[in-house]
């Protein structure tokens, strides 16, 4: 009952918002590939037809244009759009590209079409994210914990499965998690294959919540200084030297493969663990491998999980009639929680719950409570990311200490930050 009169207040709100609707206007809806094909038969951009469909069967004055952008060089096509004056109208992507949009002010505020109740409904550690200088920019879709992937057939050849995490949170004290990787290493040895790359090159932000799990954090709560120089990003940094000396990840940086290739070693079975994870590495029948979804290893007992969203944005194009038609189709299409179960993802409202049956799907909707601040928030966070990619090679070549390497990291960024 009460999903039933949420949905008849967001649709009459959404109605009072476009009875002025003006006829003919076209807008253009942009993506990248991240919903794969489910059957035989379907393309990428399947289901954002289905959507742009029966939105266009509703409002027949507004014309979506519909297109995928490919991961490669996407990030520079939305760049260059942005930067010419041609930014699409509307665009659903992950929180790290939405912030980044919302901190340089590009974006439409939806308050307008959002009554109290549906406010409310929605997750309170994903909402904030949304709000920017009082303004929701951000329509929240969906979320997600990030976590590590495990090869469970490398697990079972090397006769390791016991030594798994059999906890709820499915969480490692860092013995047990030298312990694991040590029992794999002969067998990942004799077959050529990669243990575990614990800070890949492109994937930072991971090797920043592998710190969290020890207690570092990458900026203060109110962003305005970095802090990752702190005794516990210390001994993180000083860790993953460790498991580089005891054998158990690759070199770094000269031997080690970055994240893109990493992540392809994984699928193709050649790694044991993977540590940047998600729902897209859930199901054995979608991937053809069978991993085992863990928490990132740590010393503290507790997840400390990044807890991400993925939402629908309009962009400000000096256009109203545009913008009207564009924040209805972004609020239509964000509503669209039901139908998360079916693409395997998690919704942000309350008011909708899920049941799986498939045990990485539960231990993730689990670890979704222990969400914790991450720095995507920071308007200097795709900034920071490079600076640290210097430093943690200079610390793992030898050049810097682990102490000088994010000592100058954090005096990079505090730059950044005044």
């Amino acid at each position: 009952m009460k999903n039933l009169v949420l949905t008849i207040l967001a649709l009459v709100t959404i109605l009072m918002f476009s009875i002025n609707a003006l006829a003919g206007v076209d807008i253009t809806f942009w993506h990248f590939p991240t919903i794969q094909p489910k059957e035989e038969g379907q393309e990428v951009g399947w289901y954002e037809d289905k959507v742009i469909a029966e939105f266009e069967a509703l409002y027949p004055n507004i014309k979506v244009n519909h297109q995928v952008i490919p991961w490669q060089d996407g990030a520079a096509k939305f760049n260059i759009a942005i930067a010419s004056g041609a930014a699409p109208d509307v665009v659903w992507t992950d929180e790290q590209q939405l912030l980044d949009w919302a901190n340089r002010g590009l974006l439409l505020d939806f308050e307008d079409l959002l009554t109290k109740e549906e406010k409310a409904d929605y997750d309170e550690f994903t909402f904030k994210k949304c709000i920017m200088n009082e303004k929701v920019v951000i329509l929240p879709w969906y979320r997600g914990a990030a976590c590590m992937a495990v090869n469970y057939d490398i697990a079972v050849e090397a006769g390791a499965v016991d030594l798994l995490p059999q906890n709820p949170l499915r969480t490692w004290t860092i013995e047990e998690f030298e312990t694991y990787l040590r029992a794999i290493k002969p067998y990942c040895d004799e077959k050529g294959y990669i243990v575990a790359c614990v800070p890949a090159i492109g994937a930072e932000h991971h090797t920043w919540m592998l710190m969290m799990q020890w207690g570092a954090e990458v900026f203060s709560k109110d962003l305005s200084k970095c802090t990752l120089n702190s005794p516990e990003g210390v001994k993180a940094m000083e860790w993953f030297l460790h498991l580089r000396d005891e054998g158990l990840q690759p070199p770094h940086p000269e031997n080690e493969p970055g994240d893109t290739e990493l992540y392809y070693a994984y699928m193709d079975g050649k790694v044991g663990m993977y540590f940047c994870a998600g729902s897209n590495l859930a199901y054995p029948s979608v991937t053809g491998l069978n991993s085992y979804l863990t928490t990132k290893p740590g010393p503290l007992p507790e997840p400390r999980t990044w807890v991400s969203m993925c939402g629908v944005v309009a962009f400000d194009n000096g256009n109203a009639e545009k913008a009207k038609a564009s924040k209805l189709f972004a609020k239509f299409f964000a509503d669209k929680q039901e139908e998360l179960f079916e693409l395997g993802l998690f919704p942000v409202k309350k008011s909708v719950k899920f049941e799986w049956d498939n045990h990485n799907m539960q231990y993730l909707n689990d670890v979704t409570d222990y969400g914790y601040d991450f720095p995507t928030a920071s308007p200097h966070y795709r900034e920071a990311r490079k600076l640290f990619s210097a430093e943690l090679q200079a610390a793992y070549a030898g050049i810097k200490t682990v102490q000088e390497a994010l000592d100058d990291f954090c005096k990079s960024v505090n730059v950044l930050t005044k």
